[in-house]
């Protein structure tokens, strides 16, 4: 009887798991190419340059890493890995991909959007910490 109950978690980790390993691919294309949205043709390139240094940019830097926070977390709580690995990997991923463009034309290496992806990995990593706490301590005090 345990076994069957822990199938539904067993699924779970496989497809956060997968889910993750897909937006890693997706976030490294999107901050690592030097033209990524290059399929919207110059309208993608001059939105960019509209919003690049701006309010909106740093939001969306921690947006997007906060999903990638939530999902680190949920992919390595759903499969028993460990935790704390699991956010050195975001935090290398955050600062890595900011200074690897450096190297890449026209791209540019900015300290505010690493700090930017680092608060959004953290915002994201701890929401997902919260709301498992959360929900764990409803279910105790309802057994």
């Amino acid at each position: 009887m345990k076994e069957f109950r822990n199938r539904p978690r067993q699924h779970a980790g496989h497809v956060t798991t997968v889910l993750t390993v897909f937006y890693v691919i997706v976030l490294s294309y999107l901050t690592l190419a030097p033209d990524p949205w290059w399929i919207f043709g110059s309208p993608g390139r001059s939105a960019e340059q509209t919003f690049d240094s701006t309010l909106a940019d740093y939001v969306q830097h921690a947006i997007v890493y906060s999903m990638l926070g939530i999902l680190l977390a949920a992919s390595s709580r759903a499969s028993n890995r460990s935790l704390p690995l699991a956010l050195l990997f975001g935090l290398c991923h955050a600062v890595g991909t900011e200074c690897l463009q450096y190297w890449i034309p026209p791209r540019s290496c900015s300290a505010v959007d690493g700090l930017a992806n680092l608060v959004g990995l953290v915002v994201g990593w701890f929401l997902v910490r919260g709301l498992v706490s959360v929900g764990c301590m409803a279910l105790r005090s309802s057994s």
